[in-house]
């Protein structure tokens, strides 16, 4: 996208064969350093879906994530988790361990995570007829991050909700100084 108040770079040093992530540096006119991570873990790669298998792809993900905290103080990671968010302290959770794995790394480098409830809603039944429902869409940002909306879409082109998050890339806007004036209308006299 041509935006002449953001520069925008590819980070392929960030990025890793074995994770489908992919990762921008935008720089703001103000010279303000953004990292924004997009990511889709899968389930199985490469005929792997073991939890072991499923631990040392969040081990890379996160690692991502650490690297680009360690350099820039703005840093957002958006994407399908597949990690139910409702979930996550349910020690009974299969994916428990993916998890903490990745829980241990959002507190590490003082991440946030938004709130965005249900985003997954199943088009197809389970073997026992059960039309499934999950949080597996996810955001999170780090402290210096300005985030002034957080949502999900409506009517989106597949079983997942699109999940929208609006962050502020300038600085802080001057305030505005409203003066009011009232008059009386004589418009439907």
């Amino acid at each position: 996208r041509e935006n002449e108040n953001l520069k925008y770079q590819l980070r392929s040093d960030l990025m890793s064969t074995t994770v489908a992530t992919i990762w921008l540096e935008i720089r703001s006119k103000e010279n303000k350093k953004f990292s924004i991570g997009g990511c889709y873990r899968e389930w199985t790669k490469d005929g792997e879906s073991t939890i072991q298998s499923q631990v040392h792809r969040m081990e890379t993900i996160t690692d991502q994530i650490s690297r680009a905290c360690s350099e820039s103080e703005r840093v957002v990671v958006i994407g399908d988790m597949n990690l139910c968010m409702t979930r996550w302290e349910d020690k009974t959770y299969r994916n428990k361990a993916v998890v903490e794995v990745l829980q241990s790394s959002l507190t590490l480098n003082k991440m946030s995570k938004a709130d965005f409830g249900l985003t997954y809603f199943s088009d197809h039944a389970t073997s026992t007829g059960e039309y499934v429902d999950s949080a597996l869409d996810h955001a999170y940002f780090s402290e210096k991050c300005q985030i002034t909306e957080v949502k999900t879409l409506d009517n989106g082109s597949s079983d997942h909700s699109p999940i929208v998050i609006h962050l502020e890339m300038r600085g802080a806007r001057p305030t505005v100084f409203t003066r009011h004036i009232y008059k009386r209308s004589f418009k439907r006299f």
